[in-house]
């Protein structure tokens, strides 16, 4: 897919008329032919535009080129002038544009003028970036009038230098560890030297002055601090945090449109840590209102967060009440914001396959899981995650008596994963494996002794709360059953 079609795939109705008023601002014929590129690419977003090309200029490619360039430059700006004082970097943006045309023309009151309106609309929003831009222009205008005092500007972009550059560190350290998390699902190891450099980046800036003066860095702080504790596994802590920032934030009125995401991240955290804490009617309350605050400000975040609230459903009903939630996985998936994507898709797919085993409709378990497996998304996965969801696979076979089934997969498992298990952080996963082998030549447990000492090996490794926090299946839970 080109680019003008992912574009236009973006676009949403209010943008889409707007759009097509913007187009016909000039010609309102309905015959126009970026109109009809428009409309053809929306009804068949994933159809070869040859067809149309040669219906509207025969064999002339270089005019079907420029065609969908214009367009695209066309969207570019409809979109700009549609959005430019939606949010304030968006305004800001447009006022300093507009300062810069009239200081080109020559009219330095005017470009004089247009920042003033510029930096008012950045500060009140802690554009730091917008400010450094807009900081550097008064500098360069100071040449043409005596209006601007270069000298004020000068210090206050070497103090904004300073707050940038703390700002940046954070940043780059969150990067790497949202990069990581998400990729892994806190089921791949973490990497302590990030962690080291973060705790120490945390006591560099926690006491500084301007915590109190600047929302931004509280709230770069606050994702700091929850990334770290997270990463930790540290849920009891996070919890206690994540309230008490919550509350604070609230009571400072520090939420807005313009952090709105922030906000429900920061719920959604909340939710997940108390579930982690076996608190789950407190979990489902806060879920709730996740849900609520969705809503707010035109559902503008309600796509991306409607996986977490329903995976918050599914996982403290899961202990609640299974049945409600395999019913609400199930309604999950009939949904188009999930169905649209492959990761939630997958996510929604193992919480099912999870709930099905442990009520012990294993024959639907092992179809969630083929399911999740043949998903396009599967792939790029975590190997650590894969090889998770692979031995759960194999349990599952192994529960529905289908040894046969299991013996290839164990077969495949060692030759899919042979570097894998050769670096050893799985051996907790190659023991359930063995301990499934021999269970399928050894119908008495109890007078295998050798059998016996592995299974007690892996049930004593780790208690059932942390079993249960790193397996997909809990072996400890499950091999207990054995016993």
């Amino acid at each position: 897919m080109d680019m003008l079609s992912k574009v236009i795939k973006c676009l949403n109705k209010e943008e889409l008329r707007y759009l097509k008023l913007f187009l016909k601002r000039t010609n309102a014929r309905d015959d126009r032919k970026d109109v009809q590129l428009l409309d053809y690419i929306r009804k068949y977003p994933n159809r070869d535009l040859e067809q149309l090309s040669k219906k509207l200029y025969g064999d002339n490619k270089n005019a079907f080129y420029r065609l969908k360039n214009r367009l695209l430059e066309d969207i570019n700006k409809s979109l700009l002038s549609l959005h430019y004082d939606v949010s304030h970097p968006n305004h800001s943006f447009t006022y300093l544009s507009l300062s810069r045309h009239f200081f080109h023309k020559n009219a330095f009151d005017l470009a004089f003028r247009y920042l003033k309106k510029a930096e008012k609309i950045a500060e009140k929003s802690n554009q730091y970036e917008v400010l450094d831009i807009i900081y550097t222009d008064y500098i360069r205008l100071s040449h043409e009038t005596l209006e601007v005092d270069p000298e004020s500007y000068i210090q206050k972009r070497k103090e904004l230098a300073s707050r940038i550059n703390k700002i940046r560190e954070i940043d780059d350290l969150l990067a790497v560890l949202i990069y990581r998390i998400k990729r892994s699902q806190n089921y791949a190891s973490g990497d302590e030297e990030v962690l080291t450099i973060l705790r120490r980046t945390i006591d560099d800036y926690s006491n500084s002055e301007d915590l109190d003066n600047s929302p931004v860095l509280r709230f770069k702080i606050y994702h700091a601090v929850s990334r770290m504790l997270l990463q930790q596994m540290d849920y009891v802590s996070l919890e206690t945090y994540l309230e008490e920032t919550y509350e604070s934030f609230e009571k400072l009125k520090l939420f807005d449109k313009n952090n709105h995401d922030t906000k429900l991240q920061m719920l959604t955290y909340w939710t997940n840590s108390l579930f982690k804490n076996n608190k789950h009617v407190e979990s489902l309350k806060v879920a709730e209102k996740l849900h609520g605050e969705m809503q707010r400000f035109e559902k503008g975040h309600r796509d991306k967060y409607y996986f977490f609230y329903v995976n918050a459903q599914i996982i403290n009903y899961s202990i609640l009440d299974p049945r409600k939630a395999l019913s609400i996985a199930d309604q999950a998936l009939e949904e188009a914001v999930i169905r649209q994507n492959s990761i939630h898709r997958i996510f929604v797919l193992l919480n099912k396959a999870q709930l099905l085993f442990d009520t012990g409709n294993y024959k639907s378990a092992n179809r969630s899981i083929i399911q999740l497996k043949l998903d396009d998304a599967y792939q790029k996965l975590d190997t650590a995650f894969q090889l998770k969801i692979s031995v759960a696979e194999i349990i599952i076979r192994f529960e529905s008596n289908d040894f046969d089934s299991v013996e290839v997969l164990i077969s495949n498992f060692r030759k899919d994963y042979k570097e894998s298990i050769a670096s050893g952080q799985f051996e907790r996963q190659v023991a359930v494996l063995k301990i499934m082998e021999g269970l399928m030549v050894s119908h008495d447990l109890k007078k295998n002794k050798p059998l016996l000492e592995m299974v007690h090996q892996v049930i004593n490794e780790l208690d059932d709360a942390r079993a249960n926090e790193i397996d997909l299946i809990n072996y400890h839970r499950w091999l207990k059953g054995k016993v």
